[in-house]
C-alpha cells in the first residue's frame, strides 16, 4: 500500500461530522465567503470559532488534516505528516517535528489533558531571565486572562488543580494512580505540597482505560475540541468546516487588510479562495509563522507581518526531562483502587517554580507523566515516572524559516533553526535532580533520566509571532492583531513573548477566547 492510500485510510470512512463539514474542495459550497476565516481546527482555532459563531458570525474553518477514525493513534497520524528540516551532522535534514498533530481537532485529540493556569512570573520573567535579543515581558497580565481561564475551564470540564481536593476527599479531582500516591507521599516527606494535576477530563465519564496521551479518548471523558466544540458547530448554518485543505497564503488587495486565503486541496491539487472580513490564524507557532512567511504580497514583500524581520523568530519549545525508577510491589499496592490505570498525570508539584537555588532563580514544573503502557498483569517492580518542564529562554536566532526546497505542490518546506541555551540546560538539570530526590524518597531504584530533544521539534510551541506594544519589536499588538493589518489575528502559541513553564494549552485557549471576544466587542 502506498503512503497516499494509507493517508486516506485515516479519514473516518469518509463520513461527515455534520451538515456543514466538507472534506476537500469538490464538495465545498460554491461560495466561500464568511465573516471570519479560522485557519486551524486545534486548541485555539476551535475556541475562536465557537465564540464567533455564538455571537452570530458566520465562520469558515480551514483544516489541513483529516477527520480521524476513532481508533487511529497519534503514531499513525504522525507517520503521514511531512517533516521539517533541522540542522544535522550533514547539513539540513528532514527529521524535524513541526506539528501538534495534523488532523481535525489538532493535538487535543492526543494530548494528556493537563490544563494549568500560568503563574504571575510567566507574564514578566525579567526578574529571573533575560531574553537573548528579544523582550520577554507579555503586554498583558494574569488578571487579564483570569475571566477567560474560568470560562474555558468550565467548557472543558477541567478538574483538579492546586486548590481542588481529590475525589476521595470530596473534591472533583481525578483519583490518583498508585504511582502518583507513592510519589505524593514521598514529596510530602520532603516538605513539598503536591496536588492533583488539573486535567481537561470529566471524572464522571473517565473509565481510566488509557493514559490519554497518544490515544483518542474511548469514553468521551477527555475534553478534546472535536467533541466539545466542533461536533456541535458543524450543525449550524453559519459554520463551515473544510478538512483536507491547506491554507497556502494570505492575500491582499490593498495595504492594511487581508482579502482572501488561498487554499489547496491536498488530494487533487485544486485551488480556491476563502474570502472573509476577519482572519484568525491558529495553526501552531511553527505552521502559523510559515504561513505568514509564504504570504508574500506587493504590500508585504518579505511576508505578512514581517516588516521588521520578526516573523518566525523567538521560537520556544520548552525543555523537559523524564525521570524514571522502580519500587518493589507489595500486597497493599495490588489492592490500590486505581492501580496502574488512569490518565496521563494525576500529580503535580510547583514548589520549585521559583527557587533561589536554581540557576537564574526560575525553575519549573515537576509532574507525573506516564508513558509506559499498562501491563496485562501487575508487575513485580512498579514504574514511577516524573517529568520536569521549564521555559526555554526566547532567542532572536531561534526561528522558523522557509527552505529553498519545495514539496510536491511547489510549496516551500519548513526549516526549524533552534539551539538550546547552556543556562537553560543548567536550570533543567537542577529540576531533574529535584525529581530524582522525590524518587529516592519513594524508595526507588534503577533511577535514570533522559532529556527530550527540543532541537528536533516539540508539541509545545510558542513565540514566533510575538505580541507587544512596539511594532518594531513585535509582530502582534496586545490583542494579537498583526500590527500593520486591521483584520488579521494570530491566536495560537505564537503570540507568547515568553513560553511559561507549564503546559500551555489552557493559556492558549483562554487567550484565544479573549481575542475573539475583543474582536466581536463582547466584554
Amino acid at each position: 500500500m502506498d503512503p497516499g492510500e494509507n493517508h486516506k485510510m485515516l479519514i473516518q470512512e469518509k463520513l461527515q461530522l455534520g451538515a456543514r463539514h466538507f472534506h476537500g474542495l469538490k464538495q465545498a459550497p460554491a461560495e466561500l465567503v464568511a465573516d471570519a476565516c479560522v485557519i486551524g481546527s486545534g486548541a485555539s482555532g476551535a475556541v475562536v470559532a465557537n465564540a464567533l459563531q455564538a455571537c452570530g458570525w458566520s465562520v469558515i474553518m480551514v483544516e489541513e488534516g483529516d477527520l480521524l477514525a476513532p481508533k487511529v493513534t497519534q503514531e499513525e497520524v504522525d507517520s503521514s505528516s511531512p517533516m521539517a528540516e533541522i540542522k544535522g551532522e550533514n547539513g539540513w535534514e528532514e527529521r524535524g517535528w513541526s506539528w501538534s498533530t495534523r488532523n481535525v481537532g489538532g493535538g487535543t485529540l492526543f494530548y494528556g489533558g493537563a490544563s494549568f493556569r500560568y503563574q504571575d512570573c510567566d507574564f514578566d520573567a525579567r526578574s529571573w531571565l533575560s531574553g537573548i535579543g528579544l523582550d520577554i515581558a507579555w503586554p498583558i497580565h494574569l488578571t487579564d486572562l483570569e475571566k477567560y481561564y474560568a470560562i474555558v475551564e468550565k467548557q472543558l470540564r477541567v478538574s483538579g488543580g492546586p486548590h481542588t481536593a481529590p475525589a476521595k476527599e470530596g473534591g472533583n479531582a481525578l483519583p490518583r494512580s498508585l504511582p502518583a500516591d507513592i510519589m505524593a507521599a514521598a514529596a510530602k516527606q520532603l516538605g513539598y505540597y503536591p496536588f492533583t494535576t488539573p486535567m481537561a477530563i470529566d471524572p464522571k465519564l473517565c473509565t481510566q482505560e488509557k493514559r490519554c496521551i497518544d490515544f483518542q479518548c474511548p469514553s468521551g471523558a477527555k475534553s478534546d475540541v472535536l467533541n466539545i466544540y466542533i461536533k456541535h458547530l458543524v450543525n449550524h448554518c453559519n459554520f463551515t468546516l473544510l478538512s483536507g485543505i491547506r491554507g497556502v497564503a494570505l492575500e491582499q488587495e490593498r495595504s492594511g487588510q487581508i482579502s482572501t486565503l488561498r487554499c489547496l486541496d491536498l488530494e487533487d491539487g485544486s485551488i480556491r479562495h476563502v474570502k472573509a472580513r476577519y482572519f484568525f490564524v491558529a495553526c501552531n507557532a511553527i505552521q502559523s509563522a510559515a504561513l505568514l512567511l509564504r504570504s508574500v504580497t506587493p504590500f508585504a514583500p518579505n511576508g505578512i507581518g514581517n516588516r521588521h524581520d520578526l516573523v518566525g523568530r523567538g521560537l520556544c519549545m520548552k525543555l523537559s526531562q523524564r525521570i524514571r525508577g522502580v519500587v518493589p510491589v507489595t500486597d497493599a499496592m495490588r489492592n490500590h483502587a486505581v492501580g496502574l490505570r488512569g490518565p496521563f498525570s494525576t500529580l503535580a508539584i510547583l514548589d520549585h517554580y521559583l527557587d533561589a537555588r536554581c540557576p537564574s532563580g526560575m525553575g519549573g514544573l515537576i509532574y507525573e507523566a506516564r508513558t509506559i503502557p499498562v501491563p496485562d498483569e501487575f508487575p513485580e517492580l512498579l514504574p514511577l515516572e516524573l517529568e520536569t518542564i521549564i521555559a526555554d529562554t526566547p532567542a532572536y536566532e531561534n526561528r522558523v524559516k522557509l527552505s529553498s526546497r519545495r514539496d510536491v505542490w511547489g510549496i516551500p518546506k519548513i526549516m526549524i533553526d533552534y539551539q538550546t541555551a547552556p543556562h537553560d540546560l543548567a536550570r533543567l538539570s537542577y529540576m531533574a535532580e529535584r525529581a530524582v530526590d522525590i524518587l529516592h524518597a519513594a524508595g526507588a531504584t534503577q533511577i535514570h533520566s533522559k532529556r527530550t530533544r527540543s532541537e528536533e521539534g516539540s508539541t509545545h510551541l510558542h513565540g514566533t509571532c510575538r505580541s507587544g506594544t512596539d511594532p518594531v519589536r513585535s509582530v502582534l499588538d496586545p490583542n494579537c492583531r498583526v500590527h500593520e493589518l486591521e483584520n488579521l489575528y494570530i491566536v495560537d502559541g505564537s503570540f507568547m513573548p515568553f513560553p511559561g513553564g507549564l503546559n500551555p494549552t489552557l493559556t492558549i485557549q483562554a487567550n484565544a477566547l479573549r481575542v475573539a471576544q475583543h474582536v466581536v466587542g463582547v466584554d
